[in-house]
């Protein structure tokens, strides 16, 4: 439940973000980039809450993978890769 919560706030955010560094490209002036870090550092803290608090080691069964799991790394791997790119291209 509590997955599905986090799951969902991280698909809005990723979307948000991606619509900042849009605007942000296309130099309109709508969103700050220190608006972008802090959109930035949310959704790496959210990465890292869902990974530790669904692949914790400390289980006592074996971790199945479920749609939602798919969904969040395949969205974080994309996340990962964007930025990097982002990162390097302003550079």
């Amino acid at each position: 439940m509590i997955f599905d919560f986090i799951a969902y706030i991280y698909f809005v955010l990723i979307l948000v973000l991606i619509g900042c560094y849009l605007c942000i490209l296309m130099n309109w002036d709508l969103v700050s980039t220190d608006a972008v870090a802090m959109i930035r550092h949310i959704i790496q803290g959210l990465i890292a809450i869902y990974l530790l608090l669904r692949f914790h080691p400390f289980q006592n069964k074996v971790v199945i993978l479920k749609g939602s799991d798919v969904d969040i790394i395949f969205a974080s791997a994309t996340f990962l890769l964007f930025h990097f790119m982002v990162e390097s291209y302003s550079k």
